[in-house]
């Protein structure tokens, strides 16, 4: 008897989370995209982080009219990554991904990813064709940009190496197995959570390339000036990395206001390691990196107490 194709698996229950917050003039076309995959079973779930603009009546109109979407509104707005974690958290199907409230998916995105698991057993993730558009221009403008982001047939090594020279991380928005997200400890570092989570996504298996979709990632012009203004009046985001470092260092907090500026690659790399110990090995770290990481942070905190005496 041959396979049945993705869409007419009734089994296969596909939950979507889309954390929001302020989206309204594009999340109609988002939602669209969702709603209208080939494959039916899904369940549409939205985050609306408090958002102070159409949004909530724009998700109350979808969740009213098609029974797969549910909504939720925080009452007080959450970091973004605790947005995303939230959305995952509601879902129940056996596969999830995450949607943002500016992108957009071919209809047959779905029902591609769901091939791509089904041929390759150990994959964690598996993402398609990546189209990367300038709103308000058309999508369908823009051409399939070659990315590399495949891991299959590499070592847990060179797979975490090939993540890490790239700055984006376009694959967060690809089909994931549901059962190995709910093993995640969420970290809040407030800084390179994406990067975090993808870590720990291939050290469960592999990120696969399933050709035959396309994903159109929203790139607005003015985003990254935006971000940095809207951060310049807090602490910068590396500092929150370097806490979670001190404190995963088993050092005292008492003086991790007192931040010495380790690059953010760095920090987030020995989170990475401290993570990768004790949930995928699931013991204390006990190897040399986490010898040299102790030793130089009590060492920096030992320079810190003798500059503050002088």
């Amino acid at each position: 008897m041959p396979e049945q194709p993705a869409a007419t698996q009734p089994e296969t229950l596909v939950s979507v989370g889309i954390p929001v917050r302020n989206g309204a003039t594009t999340l109609r076309a988002a939602l669209d995209s969702v709603l209208r995959q080939k494959h039916r079973r899904i369940e549409v779930i939205i985050s609306d982080n408090a958002s102070e603009d159409d949004t909530a009546t724009l998700c109350q109109e979808y969740a009213q009219a098609d029974p797969r979407v549910h909504y939720f509104r925080q009452s007080t707005p959450l970091r973004g990554w605790q947005n995303f974690q939230f959305a995952f958290e509601q879902s129940t199907g056996d596969y999830f991904m995450w949607a943002a409230h500016d992108d957009v998916r071919d209809p047959d995105y779905v029902g591609t990813l769901l091939r791509g698991h089904r041929r390759n057993p150990s994959a964690s993730l598996v993402f398609s064709d990546l189209v990367v558009f300038a709103p308000p221009a058309s999508p369908q403008d823009f051409p399939i940009e070659p990315y590399e982001f495949s891991t299959a047939g590499l070592s847990r090594r060179e797979a975490l190496r090939r993540l890490y020279r790239r700055r984006r991380y376009y694959e967060i928005y690809g089909l994931f197995r549901s059962a190995a997200l709910r093993n995640y400890n969420w970290a809040q570092s407030g800084f390179g959570e994406d990067l975090l989570f993808l870590t720990w996504v291939l050290l469960t298996g592999d990120a696969v390339y399933e050709p035959g979709s396309r994903f159109y990632y929203a790139k607005h012009l003015q985003s990254r000036q935006q971000h940095i203004a809207r951060h310049s009046l807090k602490a910068p985001p590396a500092f929150q990395v370097e806490q979670l470092v001190w404190q995963g260092a088993g050092i005292a907090t008492a003086e991790t206001h007192t931040v010495i500026r380790l690059p953010c690659r760095v920090a987030c790399f020995i989170d990475f390691h401290w993570q990768w110990h004790h949930q995928v090995r699931a013991r204390k770290p006990s190897s040399r990196l986490s010898n040299w990481v102790r030793n130089f942070l009590r060492a920096a905190l030992q320079r810190l107490r003798a500059s503050r005496a002088r």
